[in-house]
């Protein structure tokens, strides 16, 4: 997978809670593109087309939703870092030793621990 796939799948993982509730309140066509979008970016095929389509430059409201990701930092050392339990794209997740275990929103999966 490209790193712009990559890229695009990382941050619809990192916001799918807020943007599955967005789109809950659309039309069912769209609901059933970001069902699809889902579906395709589980089974590691490229979403970005789709992403397009779901979120066109000229439509307010959900695009609000989709934000680019925040600059995650260097981090502190004493958090655990995560990223995809399919390594299907470079989300990564910090959490506190011995704290709740990030999930993948898309698979449901916990993420995997990386190294150091």
């Amino acid at each position: 997978m490209h790193d712009d796939e990559r890229a695009a799948l990382a941050r619809l993982c990192d916001q799918l809670p807020g943007l599955r509730a967005e789109i809950a309140k659309h039309p069912a066509a769209t609901r059933e593109l970001l069902a699809r979008i889902e579906s395709r970016a589980r089974a590691g095929e490229p979403v970005r087309a789709l992403l397009d389509d779901l979120f066109p430059p000229d439509q307010a409201g959900v695009t609000r939703t989709f934000e680019a990701l925040p600059s995650l930092g260097p981090g502190r050392s004493s958090e655990e870092r995560f990223g995809c339990p399919a390594r299907l794209c470079d989300r990564e997740a910090t959490t506190k030793p011995a704290g709740p275990l990030p999930r993948c929103w898309l698979t449901g999966r916990f993420m995997r621990r990386l190294a150091g």
